[in-house]
């Protein structure tokens, strides 16, 4: 009785075991092998089932291997939706639309077959099965579609780039640290295409295409010719399209597109001074600053352009000691020739003739006046007054409380006196 009983659960367990539904398992038959569904130049994407996945609106290559064959018929079915793809004596179709195939990147090479398949941008989601035929071989996979999901996030500060006047250099904007930052959220590869007014700016890396799930750091080169001092502002764009977007039988195109505008900011001068630009010439300056009572300090004053200025300095509150012009003596008024080709630089040395509050030192050029302002810092005759009036406090303090400590201890001891007598 025993060994009946095992003969029937044995039987049951064989019974179980090849009624499990086909459906959930490659019924992949020996020829046709190695069946890879996915997004060109990319991994096979499965989901939670380990069921290869394909994104509806968008390009897939379906690539098997298969023995000399003349015919081959790829369906896939979901209930009555159907799209069917098919190899005959070296010609590619699909059945259903003829629209939804890529016959000029589809390929056989007598060994392994490649199609360029996708479904319309509003094919239902869910799990579709994959059939593939080719004389009496066939080979049957549950595939899921699904929709694309998540996103692209950008960002990037504006770039600010720095060089010196009338010299020629390449400046990297990542040796400061400035990117532009694009993160592909996505199960589809993105194209990031930089669009910017001026030539002389190059992308680091020149890699166009940013696989799913990544993240790309994307830099500037400039590499113009030397400039004259000046600050100039440009515009750029950043264009983030999908890859391998698939046709589609509908007149709205459902795949997105990103566009992120961004600043580029040109500066040539010293960015620690004030610039202004006038028509025919750039003046940098300091706008204010704080000195003692008893210093000296130089003060840069740099002139750029094209053209003839005169120029006169003044000191109100201080007094100018010396002015140097590309390290010679200069004298006030000065008449300048500016040849267009290089900075004419000033050094004034001043010093404070006010124990403290405003000085300034004024610039006239061509009839323009410009200022910078000087606040004079008294603090060290401050904290010597401090000083002192410190002292006389304490000298003012000390016989107070030297007293009040006699009359503490006096109290103490009578305190303690009195204890004892009543003890």
């Amino acid at each position: 009785m025993d060994r009946k009983i095992s003969i029937l659960i044995l039987c049951t367990i064989m019974l179980i075991a090849f009624s499990f539904p086909l459906s959930q398992m490659s019924t992949a038959t020996d020829g046709i092998e190695n069946v890879q569904l996915h997004m060109p130049e990319e991994s096979i994407f499965f989901n939670d089932a380990n069921q290869m996945v394909m994104i509806i609106g968008f390009w897939q290559q379906l690539e098997f291997d298969a023995p000399s064959i003349i015919n081959v018929s790829v369906e896939l079915t979901n209930g009555i939706d159907r799209y069917e793809w098919t190899y005959h004596e070296g010609v590619w179709g699909e059945a259903e639309h003829d629209l939804f195939i890529d016959k000029t990147k589809c390929s056989y090479n007598g060994e392994r077959i490649l199609f360029w398949i996708a479904v319309d941008q509003s094919a239902a989601t869910g799990v579709w099965q994959l059939s593939i035929s080719t004389g009496e071989l066939k080979s049957e996979h549950d595939i899921e579609l699904r929709e694309r999901t998540g996103g692209v996030g950008f960002s990037t500060p504006d770039f600010f780039i720095e060089m010196s006047p009338h010299t020629t250099m390449q400046v990297f904007t990542a040796d400061t640290g400035q990117y532009a930052k694009v993160h592909n959220e996505g199960a589809v590869p993105v194209n990031v295409d930089f669009y910017i007014e001026d030539d002389d700016f190059t992308v680091t890396p020149g890699e166009r295409t940013l696989s799913p799930f990544s993240l790309g750091e994307y830099s500037l080169v400039y590499s113009g010719t030397s400039l004259a001092s000046q600050r100039q502002e440009l515009g750029g764009e950043v264009l983030i399209t999908y890859k391998y977007v698939g046709p589609s039988m509908g007149t709205a195109q459902l795949i997105p597109s990103y566009n992120y505008p961004f600043d580029i900011i040109i500066f040539v001068g010293d960015p620690d001074l004030e610039f202004v630009e006038v028509d025919e010439y750039t003046v940098q300056y300091v706008t204010s600053v704080r000195m003692a009572s008893n210093e000296t300090r130089i003060f840069p004053l740099i002139i750029d352009g094209l053209g003839d200025i005169d120029l006169d300095i003044d000191g109100v509150g201080c007094m100018i000691s010396s002015i140097e012009l590309n390290g010679a003596e200069a004298d006030m008024p000065f008449h300048l020739e500016l040849v267009g080709d290089r900075v004419e630089s000033f050094n004034i040395t001043v010093e404070p003739t006010i124990a403290s509050g405003s000085a300034s030192l004024v610039y006239r050029i061509n009839g323009d006046q410009y200022t910078t302002v000087i606040e004079i810092d008294s603090t060290g005759e401050l904290q010597e007054d401090i000083t002192e009036n410190n002292g006389g406090y304490l000298n003012k303090l000390l016989p107070i409380l030297v007293i009040g400590l006699l009359i503490v201890a006096l109290l103490t001891m009578r305190y303690k006196k009195r204890r004892k007598v009543r003890c």
